[in-house]
């Protein structure tokens, strides 16, 4: 989950530019469905009815997925190139600045590509024309990206790990890994002004970091 959740990060907070519209204000809402998990995982009732918004402002990137006993938020700058994850773990709440350099390095354990190839498919997603990418991983996973050259965010990605093969935005995406599918389809793209406060982080939110977290939840 915490590999799919990074894919995510790397993949919508900006790709290469190819835009017919830059925007710097918006709001991406998607649907996320899940195939081949067994009835008794954990996973499969986490992810249950679960959706995400990506919002846009400037520089800024907000994801925001919301799961019945999970909310994860991840706020990002591009020029700043700071990350901070907002957990809210059934009401116990953790804010974990992330540096450049711990991204880099999740981004190294997430991500290692071997190919991307654009094919010749095409349908539009949200109103906008997409056309099907297949990523293909190292460890031989495969990820189906649908992406339009209609629209491009202003912030760019300063860890694309896509390396500018992957000509413009995303608006669906399918992880295929171990049998299992997890399938991202954005519903509504909507540019109204965003406001500021979107990326504040929340008084009642502690700070932590990841081992600390991992310690308090009991892992090793």
């Amino acid at each position: 989950m915490k590999k799919i959740i990074l894919s995510l990060v790397l993949l919508l907070f900006g790709t290469s530019s190819f835009a017919q519209k830059k925007f710097s204000e918006a709001t991406i809402s998607y649907t996320i469905a899940i195939e081949g998990l067994p009835e008794d995982d954990p996973s499969a009732e986490m992810l249950k009815d679960a959706t995400m918004k990506m919002v846009y402002k400037g520089d800024d990137v907000k994801m925001d997925m919301d799961m019945i006993m999970m909310k994860n938020i991840i706020l990002m700058n591009a020029q700043t190139k700071k990350y901070t994850l907002l957990l809210d773990l059934m009401g116990q709440k953790f804010a974990i600045a992330m540096s450049e350099e711990e991204m880099n390095k999740s981004k190294e354990d997430a991500e290692k590509v071997k190919s991307v190839t654009k094919t010749s498919d095409s349908k539009k997603i949200a109103g906008y024309l997409c056309f099907k990418y297949v990523v293909i991983k190292i460890n031989g996973d495969e990820t189906v990206v649908w992406a339009t050259t209609e629209i491009e965010p202003q912030a760019k990605n300063p860890n694309d790990m896509y390396a500018g093969k992957l000509e413009g935005f995303p608006l669906e995406y399918t992880n295929l890994t171990n049998g299992m599918s997890m399938k991202m389809q954005a519903t509504a793209v909507n540019f109204d002004k965003v406001a500021a406060s979107e990326y504040e982080i929340p008084t009642d939110y502690v700070p932590t970091n990841m081992e600390e977290l991992s310690k308090k939840m009991g892992g090793n």
